[in-house]
Parts: C-alpha cells; sequence; structure tokens
C-alpha cells in the first residue's frame, strides 16, 4: 500500500513530500538523504542511507558524534536550525563527492554480511554447548544476584527513607508555623 500525500510543497525541493503514514521501507528507498531526531542511527546504516541528524536529549548527542567520525552524515543543533543552514547541511551531504553515502553503504554490506546461515549458528551453538556442559558461564548476571538485589530493594528502601523524611520535615515545619500565626493572634487579642 503506497501512502497518499498530504500535500507536496512547492519551491523547496521537488522531491520533499509529507504524508500521514511513512513504512521504514517506504522512507529508506530514497537513499539520498535522511532527517533523523531522537532515534539510533543503526537502521539507517542497515539500509546504507546518510543522514543528517538533529539531537533532542540524552544520548543523542553522543550518536552524532558517532555518525560524524564514522562520516555517515552531518548533525546539526536545534539553535542552528533556519532554512540557510538545512539547505547547506542537505546539499553537502548529498552532493560531497559520495563520501557519506560510501561510508554508509559501506557499513551497510559489513553489518549485512554474515559468514554463517541461522541453521549453521544453530548447530555450532548447540555443538558448543553440548561440548562445554551446563555453559554457566554465558549466563546472565541477573540469574546470580540475591533476590534484594534483583528487586532493588535497596533504592526502593532509600527513596522511602527520603520521601517519609521530608513529609516529616514538612509537617514540623507547617506546625511551627502554625503556632507562630496562632501566637501572634493571642499577642494582639490580649
Amino acid at each position: 500500500m503506497t501512502p497518499t500525500p498530504i500535500y507536496a510543497p512547492i519551491g523547496i525541493f521537488f522531491y520533499l513530500f509529507c504524508f500521514s503514514w511513512y513504512s521504514e521501507s517506504f522512507i529508506l528507498k530514497c537513499s539520498a538523504l535522511f532527517f533523523i531526531c531522537n532515534n539510533l542511527p543503526s537502521h539507517l546504516i542497515q539500509h546504507g542511507v546518510p543522514m543528517v541528524e538533529i539531537p533532542f536529549f540524552a544520548d543523542q548527542p553522543e550518536n552524532l558524534i558517532w555518525v560524524e567520525t564514522r562520516k555517515f552524515g552531518v548533525s546539526l543543533q536545534l539553535k542552528q536550525i533556519k532554512v540557510e543552514t538545512l539547505v547547506l547541511e542537505m546539499k553537502e551531504v548529498m552532493e560531497e563527492s559520495g563520501v557519506y553515502k560510501s561510508a554508509a553503504v559501506a557499513d551497510s554490506i559489513i553489518r549485512r554480511t554474515h559468514p554463517l546461515t541461522p541453521a549453521q549458528q544453530l548447530v555450532g551453538w548447540t555443538k558448543y554447548i553440548l561440548q562445554m556442559g551446563d555453559a554457566g558461564h554465558l549466563k546472565p548476571h541477573t540469574f546470580q544476584q540475591p533476590w534484594h538485589e534483583q528487586y532493588l530493594l535497596g533504592v526502593l528502601l532509600f527513596l522511602l527513607v527520603v520521601t517519609l523524611g521530608t513529609m516529616w520535615l514538612c509537617g514540623k515545619l507547617l506546625g511551627l508555623v502554625a503556632r507562630w500565626l496562632c501566637g501572634a493572634r493571642k499577642l494582639k487579642e490580649a
């Protein structure tokens, strides 16, 4: 099913479309450029698409450093976004003698190359586990944690103590303010 366009802005770029719904495979068919914000760039690299990335919060600046050092694309800071800078960055990614596209395609080839088929991997891991016995060294650390660490009871206890302590302190302060106000009224009446 092909999405129906809501509108196509005239005068900006002839290949810029806005749709009410996007499927990822439909979007990534365009291999020229992709804008990304608040997302991991791994699915774009899987398809070999260069990108312009805009960070908003959390780990996004780290992702941008990784994208720029690997030459998969460029980044725009939120304060820098203007029409001129946006057009300049888009042209840089699309026209920079294929540097960004070739880096993304090269990494895409590496990610898609699998030396073994899934059936061969299954047989290999099964043989490995049979050879090693119980393969206890492959078990996650959470299986070896005590239950109070696994359920983070220490953290919950700390938060409970801080919350109850804050409530107790607020109660004491409100009591002092109430006594002070009542004492001021008694002095005026006398």
